[in-house]
């Protein structure tokens, strides 16, 4: 445990040389003192973020189109619906859109892979420029390569994200801006999105249903009826066994009107003539 915390304490100083300060030469000349360690601190106010909200949009799929003459096999969908709405918001954590190393001058790196989520910790404005500070979580790693847990480092690393998206070449540690640049590998500048989230809204209409064929013994037609509530949209809650006479040219459910061209143990052909929409 204090091997890590040392090695931790040594990363931070190198991160913070790193990337925790502003550039030397970009300093006022009276504050060029000629050693990085006697530059002030730069210090950031980090803002907690507020819920960002994207807005609302309806959700129509079906399986079919009105009119097309279509096949499908025992166990299929003859008719499967998604009708509803949903409301969309930003969520507290952003993804990394690509992998990448970001490297330190004087070694160790934060590893990234493309997919990973990583939890949002709040705004800063550094330069009249607003960036959003994202915890780095588990790639960070020493100058050996050996990956430091969280539970193992004594500062709370942060990337520096810009507002289209682009990570800063400087990183944060606490509330401290880095000085020297990092550099990324491969070497450009990676981009993270932040996660959408979405939720159906209950107030408005809801449908979410199919119809699976079940084949025939010869003098009726199996139908399944399947209906999803908008707490789980992959396990049906409702069912019930219908059954249609053969020999009849169309049969309906509903809004849904099928006119049945072939029906066997295996398959039915059918074309869907209306469903209310």
């Amino acid at each position: 445990m204090r091997k890590f915390k040392f090695i931790s304490i040594i990363l931070s100083l190198f991160v913070l040389l790193s990337g925790c300060y502003y550039k030397y030469e970009d300093l006022p000349h009276g504050q060029q003192l000629g050693s990085c360690l006697q530059t002030p601190l730069k210090q950031c106010i980090v803002r907690e973020v507020d819920t960002k909200y994207l807005g609302t949009s309806h959700v129509l799929n079906k399986n079919y189109e009105v009119g097309q003459k279509q096949i499908v096999y025992v166990g299929q969908p003859i008719v499967k619906v998604q009708d509803y709405h949903i409301e969309e918001y930003e969520s507290d954590y952003m993804v990394a859109m690509s992998s990448f190393h970001l490297m330190y001058p004087l070694g160790g790196k934060t590893v990234v892979s493309k997919g990973e989520k990583y939890k949002v910790r709040g705004k800063v404005t550094i330069d009249n420029e607003n960036y959003t500070a994202v915890l780095m979580g588990d790639g960070l790693t020493d100058i050996h390569g050996r990956i430091i847990k969280p539970e193992h480092q004594n500062d709370v690393y942060q990337f520096l994200v810009k507002e289209n998206g682009e990570l800063l070449n400087k990183v944060m540690v606490n509330n401290v801006l880095g000085l020297w640049e990092c550099y990324f590998d491969p070497p450009r500048p990676p981009i993270f999105e932040a996660e959408k989230v979405q939720k159906i809204l209950t107030k408005k209409d809801y449908y979410n249903y199919e119809l699976v064929y079940g084949g025939t013994d010869g003098e009726s037609i199996a139908i399944d009826y399947r209906e999803f509530t908008s707490d789980d949209l992959a396990s049906p809650t409702f069912y019930q066994d219908l059954l249609y006479e053969m020999g009849k040219e169309n049969i309906r459910y509903n809004n849904a009107v099928l006119q049945i061209h072939e029906v066997t143990n295996e398959k039915i052909v059918y074309t869907v003539l209306s469903d209310g929409y």
